[in-house]
């Protein structure tokens, strides 16, 4: 993934939680994840999201995800 797509993302989900400075973030070798967000994420981020490389990791990676696959419980994480 391309550090801007990262950033552009990471921006987008950010709007999602009600403290967008207090949110949790974990990274294990090279994926990085955001907690789930506090509130459901609108379709056309989702698909941006989608298209800049974004995924959540519980349904699948990111060659097979689509925004058709969004779940608003479940986490989101990117490739690094």
């Amino acid at each position: 993934m391309r550090l801007s797509n990262f950033v552009t993302g990471l921006e987008m989900i950010r709007k999602y939680f009600d403290n967008p400075d207090g949110f949790h973030t974990n990274a294990e070798h090279d994926i990085f994840c955001v907690d789930r967000t506090d509130k459901p994420i609108e379709r056309a981020t989702v698909e941006t999201l989608v298209g800049l490389g974004w995924f959540q990791e519980g349904i699948g990676g990111p060659n097979g995800y689509t925004a058709d696959d969004y779940d608003p419980q479940e986490p989101w994480a990117a490739f690094m």
